[in-house]
């Protein structure tokens, strides 16, 4: 099956852009476990997870692009795709992105501790204002349970005259 050269440029440089893609995303991953502290357990399970969905997409690509068929541009556009990422935008991407997350962080920490005070406290008073009306309710219910058993035999005492 004859394939035209500007079609199998074409593959290579989607392959390239793969490679770039796959690599970006790891970076995602990488400043996430800056972020947030794992332990061997949770790493091994995320970059089993997220090599599985790279090859998984791999061959969709593959299969899309080229009929199946694997040739060794492919994977050489892949490692040129990741090597180009790699001494071009890593470390920018991961300095950035880590300063960017931990910023966040911190001020959804700070946001929080600062809120969750008046929230508490409102939330108390809450509690309390309903618990104070619950017994002042029982009170008012007793009350007038009373007068109607009185005024039922008020009304029984007037019915027998």
């Amino acid at each position: 099956m004859p394939v035209s050269i500007p079609a199998e440029i074409t593959f290579f440089l989607y392959s390239m852009l793969y490679g770039a893609a796959f690599f970006f995303a790891y970076d995602i991953l990488r400043c996430i476990r800056r972020m947030i502290v794992h332990n061997v357990f949770w790493i091994a399970a995320e970059d089993l997870f997220f090599w599985m969905a790279a090859g998984i997409l791999l061959f969709l690509m593959v299969f899309d692009k080229n009929s199946g068929s694997l040739r060794g541009f492919f994977f050489f556009g892949l490692l040129a795709g990741a090597l180009a990422w790699y001494f071009l935008f890593d470390r920018l991407l991961i300095a950035g992105l880590t300063r960017v997350l931990l910023f966040l962080k911190m001020t959804v920490i700070s946001v929080w501790k600062t809120g969750r005070k008046p929230v508490l406290f409102l939330a108390k008073r809450f509690v309390w204002t309903f618990h104070f009306l619950g017994k002042k309710m029982k009170k008012i219910g007793r009350f007038f349970r009373k007068r109607l058993k009185k005024g039922t035999k008020i009304v029984k005492i007037g019915s027998k005259r």
